[in-house]
Parts: structure tokens; sequence; C-alpha cells
């Protein structure tokens, strides 16, 4: 005899039905996207790295902006007027 605290408390045909409920559940959501979760994933995964080198050529392009002249009592002046 198995000991009550080993024994599974879900039928497995109980199980059986979550699994299909949450499938259906899933695929109804996927339809509604238009896309699956692995598509929009992927679609994140570009646009992230589309982000991420759009804000280092941003960040790039501000540094270069931002040249300092001197001035001969050598205080710093931006060309750019941006600080």
């Amino acid at each position: 005899m198995v000991p009550a605290e080993f024994k599974d408390p879900r039928a497995p045909d109980v199980v059986e039905l979550k699994l299909e409920s949450a499938k259906a559940a899933l695929k109804k959501q996927e339809s509604k996207q238009g896309a699956s979760v692995e598509q929009i994933t992927a679609e994140l995964t570009r646009a992230k790295k589309a982000y991420d080198t759009a804000r280092t050529e941003v960040k790039t392009m501000i540094a270069l902006n931002k040249v300092r002249v001197f001035t001969s009592a050598g205080a710093h002046v931006l060309a750019s007027g941006w600080e």
C-alpha cells in the first residue's frame, strides 16, 4: 500500500482535460494576435537589436557633436551649445 502523501492527487483524465484546455486557450490567443509565441519572441528580439543599434548610433552622434573648443583663457566651450 502507498502512503497517502505519495499518492497522485490528480487523476490522469483530469490532467489531460486541463492540458487540452491550455492548448486550446493558447491556440485561441495566437489566432487573436496573428502570431505564435515563438514568432512574437523573434520579432521582439529583432526590434530590441534594432533599438540597441540606433541607441548606440545616437549616443555616438551626440558625442561627436560635443566637440570642445578651447578658448585662449583655457575655458571649455561646446561647439554645439549643448551640455
